[in-house]
């Protein structure tokens, strides 16, 4: 069946699921979002759902608990109880503690106005209540709050952040019992839950506050994506955390560098020790001006894009990755595939003139012409979008009667990955399994159109 017959046939399919995909002011049954808005919501997969409080930690951070005189105001050992509890999680303690460095700012510097201004954003579903309120009465309450990853990497490269990501440094039954007294409109685990994932506010906003446990990321030294996506902030000390040292140089300048101590392991260590490195590192890459830190780096990353194969039993991380651009980059999303396609020969033409200079061999895929590269990078999305490849691989759980799915969950299962046309009342109305076939029938006429005219 011809691509665009079989993406025609799929939309319609969802229009009956929902008519109001095929509304009248929308004949052609395309998204109208606004202007693009991606973010950097939590990735909810099987790796990052692991959010364990190990016995271990609970044991240690018991010596020093933030009921013993962490308060509102500038208490003099506030900042050594902070530094104290993070040099004891489990991988600083193995490696980060060697590399870190802690950078204090004054009131007037500029970081500390950016972060200002995030403190004085409203909390979402709070009724005008800031994050900067909500990040008081958490001290207020005995446990510090720390910025963590995406917004304290986005204000450092000079970008507006997207959402606002905290780890408190207490226990989960601690930011439990705050969030309840001050009655907030939350999500919480339940207690007998080892969850240490919850959110402030309306959690159908993207824009909503999120917190985790530091231990999610600072497990094992295997955790952390990118140099920048492991940068920490006091927001009661104004100090910046930078546990690979490297951090605040690489956001200021744009640079993504894998997280990976020295002396600990090899590259291909820190991709196959991860979860969806691929995934997260083209979503940086195609932010406006973000490049790897070398060019060595540049070419393993493209050589782990090509080995990516279509197995039945997973997804691709591309495949995923184009699917949720595109879902929030729908303002015009044959641009966007377009644009994909020149950064992608942009790394084919660099690769092969790097082979010679890396100290590792990229392997056959850096010596293939380079337009040969391109194409059989979207040879993966287009028989992914083939009437087999949205069954069995991309929609899997829609149409087939099975516990299993592919793994890595199927492509947009979270609907925090869609455009903010779908985000708050709109998605409830909606089936998930109609809106993704929706989303999976447009995606694939992007692709189609933009791969037949150039």
């Amino acid at each position: 069946m011809r691509l665009g017959v079989l993406v025609r046939c799929l939309l319609a399919a969802a229009a009956l699921a929902d008519p109001a995909l095929a509304r009248s002011d929308n004949p052609t049954g395309t998204l109208e979002f606004d202007a693009e808005k991606p973010n950097d919501h939590h990735d909810p997969t099987p790796d990052a759902a692991q959010k364990h409080e190990s016995p271990r930690l609970r044991k240690q951070a018991s010596s020093f608990s933030p009921n013993q005189g962490v308060k509102a105001g500038p208490a003099p050992d506030a900042w050594e109880y902070e530094k104290r509890y993070f040099l004891r999680l489990p991988a600083v303690e193995a490696a980060w503690h060697k590399t870190v460095k802690y950078t204090k700012f004054e009131r007037g510097d500029d970081i500390v106005k950016s972060v200002d201004d995030v403190k004085r954003g409203h909390v979402p579903g709070l009724n005008g209540i800031t994050f900067g309120e909500v990040f008081r009465v958490f001290e207020q309450g005995g446990c510090p709050i720390w910025l963590q990853g995406g917004v304290v990497r986005d204000i450092l490269a000079g970008d507006r952040p997207k959402d606002v990501d905290v780890a408190p440094l207490c226990e989960m039954d601690q930011v439990r019992q705050i969030i309840s007294r001050a009655r907030w409109q939350s999500s919480l685990p339940e207690p007998e839950s080892p969850s240490t994932h919850w959110e402030v506010g309306d959690k159908s906003d993207p824009r909503c506050l999120e917190g985790f446990s530091l231990e999610v990321y600072f497990t094992d030294i295997s955790k952390a994506d990118t140099s920048v996506s492991m940068l920490l902030w006091s927001v009661g000390q104004d100090r910046l955390i930078d546990p690979s040292g490297n951090g605040k140089d690489d956001a200021e300048r744009k640079l993504l560098r894998p997280a990976l101590p020295a002396g600990r392991g090899s590259w291909m260590d820190w991709y196959t020790g991860g979860n969806r490195r691929l995934l997260r590192y083209w979503r940086m890459r195609m932010r406006p001006h973000w490049w790897p830190f070398d060019e060595c780096f540049r070419a393993f990353m493209l050589s782990r894009l090509l080995a990516q194969d279509l197995e039945r039993s997973k997804t691709p991380e591309l495949t995923h990755f184009v699917h949720e651009s595109l879902a929030k980059h729908g303002e015009d999303k044959v641009a966007w595939v377009k644009k994909l396609r020149r950064s992608l020969t942009v790394e084919a033409t660099r690769v092969a003139k790097a082979k010679e200079i890396c100290p590792w061999q990229p392997g056959r895929q850096a010596a293939l012409d380079v337009d040969q590269v391109v194409r059989s990078v979207f040879s993966v999305l287009v028989d992914t979008c083939s009437l087999s490849g949205i069954q069995d691989v991309l929609l899997r759980d829609v149409f087939h009667d099975e516990k299993e799915v592919p793994r890595g969950g199927p492509v947009l299962m979270w609907l925090h990955m869609f455009g903010p046309e779908w985000q708050g009342p709109r998605a409830g109305k909606t089936p998930p399994e109609a809106l993704r076939l929706f989303m999976v029938g447009d995606n694939c006429r992007a692709i189609s159109e933009a791969l037949s005219t150039g």
